[in-house]
């Protein structure tokens, strides 16, 4: 049964089958990148020009970019080479609490954008959904719980940005991973009621049986595991024929809502061969419906 549960997590785990959708976009997470590093190159420059004459010394963080950027750009890896400039942009931001110095120590709450917790949430999974801002705001979570969740968050950012130029199955692991290492944070930082409704809306996000833990939660048989092939094949290769249409210029603004369909079909499909117990379960275990803007982006 190994290979069955393989090819359905592969294919369901997370976000990956939008990512595959996604990936084949111009616009895609390592272009997108790749467009935004010359402003956000300027942006540095300019920092570190007023760092200067505001009597500062710009020379450490000049000599890291130096040592890092470069290397990075010439690989065609965009992806990290941005997050080298994003935490540079952090060490130069004023300090409030000082006479405007930058501080890389204690960078402000805002310093981590929503483009890049959208990013690590659509390609690498549920893990990192919790940092989304509608989802931080679905959960009501105050000022001071923010705070140490984006600390938290930080200290994930090094080996993500690393994860996000892998394929779907390093980032399947990883994911794994991370959402086991979250949970000890998560009982420190939020209560009870947004640990639960924060499940609910990754369970609502990754649908049915996409991490192996909501199948164990659901007890799946090995039979059900084996009528699962048939419609998630058939998924696949219309998710394909798909992926081919944004290949010959088709727009993938237009084809992701197509796969996103194809996904609440099979998602469907897969809920009819649960016996009656699972799927009460199911339905209790998902809570209420939130609105996809709050878990998904880009449809």
């Amino acid at each position: 049964m190994k290979t069955i549960t393989n090819v359905i997590l592969t294919f369901l785990a997370g976000s990956a089958f939008l990512s595959m959708v996604y990936a084949q976009s111009p616009t895609g997470p390592v272009e997108a990148a790749h467009q935004r590093i010359p402003a956000k190159m300027e942006r540095v420059k300019e920092a570190l020009k007023k760092l200067a004459e505001s009597g500062g010394d710009p020379s450490t963080i000049r000599n890291t970019m130096g040592e890092k950027l470069g290397p990075l750009i010439e690989a065609g890896k965009f992806v990290e080479a941005e997050a080298e400039l994003d935490r540079a942009l952090e060490q130069l931001k004023p300090d409030e609490k000082s006479t405007g110095s930058p501080s890389a120590a204690t960078p402000t709450t805002q310093d981590i954008t929503g483009e890049l917790r959208e990013k690590l949430a659509h390609n690498i999974g549920c893990s990192f959904l919790l940092f989304r801002t509608k989802v931080l705001a679905e959960l009501k979570v105050t000022q001071e719980q923010k705070e140490k969740l984006d600390q938290h968050l930080r200290t994930l950012l090094p080996e993500a940005m690393q994860v996000l130029q892998k394929s779907g199955g390093e980032r399947g692991k990883y994911n794994q991973k991370t959402h086991e290492q979250t949970a000890a944070v998560l009982k420190e930082v939020l209560n009870e009621d947004q640990r639960t409704r924060l499940h609910q809306l990754e369970l609502q996000k990754d649908m049915l049986f996409g991490p192996a833990w909501n199948m164990k939660e659901l007890q799946i048989t090995d039979e059900q595991q084996k009528q699962f092939m048939g419609p998630t094949q058939e998924t696949q290769q219309k998710t394909q024929a798909l992926m081919a249409e944004i290949k010959k210029g088709a727009s993938p603004d237009e084809i992701r809502p197509k796969a996103f369909q194809l996904r609440l079909d099979l998602e469907a499909k897969l809920e009819t061969l649960l016996t009656d117990a699972q799927k009460k379960q199911w339905r209790e275990m998902l809570g209420q419906a939130v609105d996809p803007s709050v878990i998904y982006g880009g449809l």
